[in-house]
C-alpha cells in the first residue's frame, strides 16, 4: 500500500473566461495537455465578478457573505474561516503560495502558508520570476508533501492601454499604449492567453504526474465584445473616477454606475456570464477519468471539498461548497444553485452591488439596496446572450427573490457556526505540535 501523500498544485489564472480558454484548446499546448489528462468543467460559477472574494471563496469553500472578503476596499478574511491551506497544514503538507494583484497580505488570504511571495502585478510568465519557478518545480525544491497555489496575472494586464494618473504636481497626465489599444482587447487577450499557455506547458513538464493533483481554473471572466471607442471611453470614466474619490473632486466622481451602468469595463460590474463562468480542469491521472468534459454546472466553492475528497484529506468542517468528485464518475448528479455578488471598486457606492442567484438554466439579479435598478431575469438556456424577462416571469422572479434571501441567511448562520470551527482546528494543532 502506497502512503505517500499527494502534492496539489493549484493554478489560479486571473480572468480566464472558460469561453476563450476552451476555444483554444486545439492550437495551445498547455491546456490540450490538461485537458488530454484530466476532466474538465466547461461551467464552472465564481461566487463574484472581482478577484479578492473569488480567492477567498477558493481557499475557503464558502461565500463572500461568509469569508468576509466582499471587495478589495476595505474587507479581509474573516477570522473564524477555515483556508484549505490551514487544512493541508493539519494533514502534514507544506504550503506555498505566489500571488499577485490585489491578493495582499494585510487580506488575509496569508493564513495557513508557510510562503506567501507577493510580487509586482507586472512580472508575468515571461519574466525571470517565471523561469526561477519553473526551475524550483523541475529540481524539487519544495519540500514534500507540497501544496502550491499560483496566481497568474498576465490576462489582467493585457486589458490596459490608457491610464489617467496624477503627476507629483498635482496635474493629470495620460498614458496610452497606441500600439497595442489599435490591436483591440479581444486580440491583446488571445496573445496573453497564448502566452500564458506556451510558459505553463514548461512547468507542467516539470511534475511528476503520478503524485500530482492539478487543478486550473480562473478567478472570474471578462469583458472582451467592446469597440475600441467605448473601451476607452469607459476606462477614461474609471480612471477619472478613482482620482476623484482619492483627491475628493465631486466633479470627477459623478460616474456613478445605476441603470445605465455608465462605467462597463473590464469585470466587477455585473455577473453576467462572461463574467463569472470560468474554466475548471482536474487532474489525477490515478483517481480521474482522462480526457473528460463536463458540462454541468459546478462552483467555486467547491473546489475546497473536492480537493479534500480526492486527497482523502482529514476534515470534517462546515462549507458552503460540495465536493465533485463523483460528477467525474458519472455517479451522482445534482441541481446546485450559485449564488453570485457584484461588488467590485468601480460600482462605488454599496447602493449599486448586484447579487444574483443561478441555476443551470436561469439567473435573477438584483440590487438589494436600491430599488431604482429593476430586477433581472434571464432564461440561459434560450437566451445566452442575457436578456432581461423579469417583468414576464414575475412568478419565477418571487421564487428566486426568496431563494436569494433564504441563502443569505444560511451564509450568516454559517458564519456563527465558524467560531466553533475554529477552536476545534487550534485545539488540534496544539496536540500536533505536542507530539
Amino acid at each position: 500500500m502506497n502512503l505517500r501523500k499527494k502534492n496539489c498544485l493549484l493554478i489560479v489564472i486571473d480572468c480566464l473566461r472558460a469561453d476563450k480558454a476552451l476555444s483554444i484548446k486545439n492550437s495551445s499546448l498547455a491546456l490540450k495537455f490538461l485537458i488530454r489528462n484530466g476532466v474538465t468543467f466547461t461551467h464552472c460559477i465564481a461566487p463574484a465578478s472581482t478577484t479578492t472574494p473569488c480567492f477567498g471563496s477558493i481557499l475557503t469553500g464558502c461565500y463572500p457573505l461568509t469569508h468576509g472578503i466582499r471587495s478589495v476596499y476595505g474587507f479581509k478574511l474573516n477570522k473564524e474561516v477555515l483556508t484549505i491551506q490551514e487544512v493541508f497544514k493539519m494533514n502534514g503538507y507544506n504550503t506555498y503560495a505566489f500571488v499577485t494583484g490585489p491578493l495582499l497580505p494585510e487580506m488575509g488570504l496569508n493564513r495557513g502558508f508557510d510562503g506567501y511571495e507577493y510580487r509586482d502585478h507586472n512580472i508575468g510568465v515571461s519574466s525571470k520570476w517565471f523561469q526561477e519557478l519553473v526551475l524550483k518545480f523541475k529540481t524539487k525544491q519544495f519540500k514534500e508533501p507540497w501544496f502550491i497555489l499560483l496566481h497568474l496575472f498576465d490576462l489582467h494586464r493585457s486589458k490596459r492601454d490608457l491610464f489617467i494618473y496624477w503627476d507629483d504636481a498635482l496635474r493629470v497626465r495620460i498614458k496610452i499604449n497606441l500600439r497595442d489599444f489599435l490591436k483591440g482587447r479581444e486580440a491583446r487577450y488571445h496573445q496573453a492567453l497564448l502566452s500564458i499557455d506556451e510558459k505553463l506547458f514548461e512547468l507542467l513538464n516539470c511534475l511528476d504526474l503520478d503524485n500530482t493533483l492539478i487543478i486550473v481554473t480562473g478567478d472570474h471572466g471578462e469583458l472582451l465584445e467592446i469597440s475600441r471607442v467605448k473601451e476607452f471611453s469607459n476606462e477614461f470614466k474609471k480612471d477619472l473616477h478613482i482620482i476623484g474619490q482619492k483627491v475628493n473632486l465631486k466633479w470627477l466622481i459623478r460616474f456613478d454606475s445605476t441603470t445605465d451602468k455608465k462605467i462597463i469595463v473590464g469585470h466587477g460590474f455585473h455577473v453576467y456570464d462572461y463574467l463569472i463562468r470560468v474554466p475548471l480542469i482536474l487532474v489525477d491521472v490515478n483517481t480521474l477519468t482522462k480526457g473528460g468534459i463536463i458540462s454541468e454546472m459546478v462552483r467555486q466553492i467547491d473546489i475546497f471539498p473536492t480537493i479534500v475528497d480526492i486527497l482523502d484529506l482529514i476534515f470534517k468542517g462546515l462549507v458552503h461548497g460540495e465536493s465533485i468528485l463523483n460528477l467525474t464518475k458519472g455517479k451522482y448528479r445534482s441541481q446546485r444553485i450559485a449564488y453570485i455578488e457584484a461588488c467590485g471598486a468601480v460600482l462605488g457606492s454599496v447602493k449599486n452591488w448586484r447579487f444574483a442567484i443561478r441555476t443551470p438554466r436561469y439567473k435573477y439579479v438584483c440590487a438589494l439596496y436600491n430599488e431604482k435598478i429593476p430586477e433581472e431575469l434571464y432564461d440561459l438556456e434560450k437566451d445566452p446572450e442575457e436578456r432581461n424577462i423579469a417583468e414576464i416571469r414575475r412568478d419565477l422572479v418571487q421564487i428566486f427573490r426568496k431563494r436569494l434571501h433564504q441563502i443569505r441567511k444560511e451564509c450568516l448562520s454559517l458564519k456563527e457556526k465558524l467560531k466553533v470551527q475554529r477552536k476545534i482546528y487550534e485545539l488540534k494543532c496544539k496536540r500536533l505540535l505536542h507530539k
